[in-house]
C-alpha cells in the first residue's frame, strides 16, 4: 500500500470520529446529495464509502487553480492546513477546511458549480450562497473559532466569484447543540435516525430485512395514519414524491421481516422478495486472468481435454459467484375511500 493511500485511509478513519462540514448539512436537512441516514450509516460502519463522481474529481483537481485565482483577486496568501480540526469543547464536531489565510483568522472554501446552478449563487461579496454550503462554512467557523470565511466558486468553467460569510454566534451555538445531540443519540447510543425517504434509508431497510417470511401482520393505528398520508401523497401530482418515499419506508420498517401488512380499514401493503439471485464478479474474474499463472492454466485448459475445459470453466465461474436475496418489492393498495 502506498503512503498516499495509507494517509487517505487514516484520514477517512478519523472522519468517522465526528461530524464534518458536509455531514452537518446532511444532518440539518439542507444537503441536496445526502441525508442524516447517509451520515449515520457511514459513522456506524453500516454503509460503504461514497465513490468519487466525475464532478467530485473535477472539483478536487481544480481546487489548487481556484485557490490561485483567489490569491490573485484578493492578495491573500492561502495554504492547505492538511489536518483535521476538532472543537475544543464538543469533540464530535470536526472539520477539514480547504484552505486557511496566512496571517488572518480567515478560511477559504473552494467550490465548482455547473452553469445551470448559477442562479443559486446571488450577489458576489455577500453570503448569499446555497444553504448547504452556508451550513458547511458556519460549521468550519464553529470548529476553528474563526469569524470570517470566504467561498470561492468557479461556475461553468469561466465565471469566478468570491463570497464572504461572517460568523453568527447564536446560529453556531444552536448548530453545536443540535449536532452534538444527534451524535449522542444516533452514534454513541446507536438509535436509528427518524425515517426519511432517502436512498440510504431504503438500502438500510433492505439490508436489515433482506427476506420476508411469508406472513401478513395487522396494521397498528400508526400504520393506518401512515397509509392514509401515503395515499394522499400518491394522489398529489406535484411535490409529494419525497414524502411518499418517506412514508413507504415507514411502512417497510413496520412490515419488517413479514411479507405485508393489512388493515381493517381496507388498505394493504406488501414487501416481498423474489427468488435469490446470482451475481458474477466479472471484473474480478477478468483480473484473475491477468495473473500469468492463471493465464497459462487457462491456455492449457482451453486446448486440453474438453471435459476438463468444461469443468474448469464451471469451477472458475463458481469462484467469482455470490448468491443472495433479490431486492424486495413494495406494493401499496389504498382503501377505496382513501382515493376519493
Amino acid at each position: 500500500m502506498s503512503q498516499s493511500q495509507e494517509a487517505r485511509d487514516a484520514w477517512l478513519a478519523e472522519r468517522k470520529t465526528g461530524i464534518g462540514g458536509t455531514d452537518a448539512a446532511a444532518i440539518l436537512g439542507t444537503s441536496p446529495w445526502a441525508s442524516a441516514w447517509d451520515v449515520w450509516m457511514s459513522k456506524t460502519g453500516k454503509g460503504g464509502e461514497v465513490r468519487e463522481t466525475e464532478a467530485m474529481w473535477w472539483g478536487r483537481e481544480l481546487e489548487e487553480i481556484i485557490a490561485k485565482r483567489y490569491t490573485e483577486a484578493t492578495g491573500r496568501i492561502v495554504y492547505d492546513p492538511e489536518r483535521l480540526f476538532r472543537h475544543p469543547e464538543f469533540d464530535c464536531l470536526i472539520g477539514t477546511p480547504d484552505r486557511l489565510v496566512v496571517g488572518e483568522k480567515r478560511g477559504l472554501e473552494i467550490k465548482t458549480a455547473g452553469i445551470y446552478s448559477a442562479g443559486d449563487w446571488l450577489e458576489p461579496g455577500t453570503d448569499q450562497i446555497p444553504q448547504h454550503y452556508l451550513v458547511q462554512v458556519l460549521h468550519y467557523m464553529l470548529v476553528t473559532g474563526f469569524r470570517v470565511w470566504d467561498v470561492a466558486v468557479l461556475i461553468g468553467a469561466s465565471d469566478f466569484r468570491i463570497y464572504t460569510v461572517r460568523r453568527d454566534d447564536e446560529w453556531c451555538a444552536s448548530m453545536a447543540t443540535m449536532l452534538t445531540d444527534w451524535w449522542i443519540a444516533h452514534v454513541v447510543r446507536g438509535a436509528e435516525p427518524p425515517m426519511d425517504g432517502s436512498d440510504a434509508a431504503g438500502a438500510y431497510l433492505q439490508s436489515k430485512f433482506p427476506r420476508d417470511i411469508g406472513i401478513v401482520v395487522d396494521a397498528t393505528i400508526e400504520a393506518d395514519v401512515a397509509a392514509r398520508a401515503l395515499a394522499t401523497a400518491k394522489a398529489t401530482r406535484d411535490g409529494a414524491a419525497d414524502e411518499a418515499d418517506r412514508l413507504e419506508n415507514i411502512l417497510k420498517s413496520m412490515i419488517g421481516e413479514a411479507s405485508g401488512i393489512k388493515s381493517a380499514l381496507g388498505w394493504k401493503a406488501t414487501w416481498k422478495a423474489g427468488k435469490d439471485v446470482e451475481r458474477v464478479d466479472w471484473r474480478a474474474l477478468a483480473e484473475a486472468f491477468m495473473d500469468s499463472a492463471a493465464f497459462c492454466n487457462y491456455i492449457w485448459a482451453k486446448y486440453g481435454n474438453d471435459a476438463m475445459v468444461a469443468d474448469s470453466r464451471i469451477r472458475l465461474r463458481e469462484e467469482f459467484t455470490t448468491r443472495g436475496p433479490a431486492s424486495r418489492r413494495f406494493l401499496f393498495t389504498p382503501a377505496e375511500q382513501m382515493t376519493r
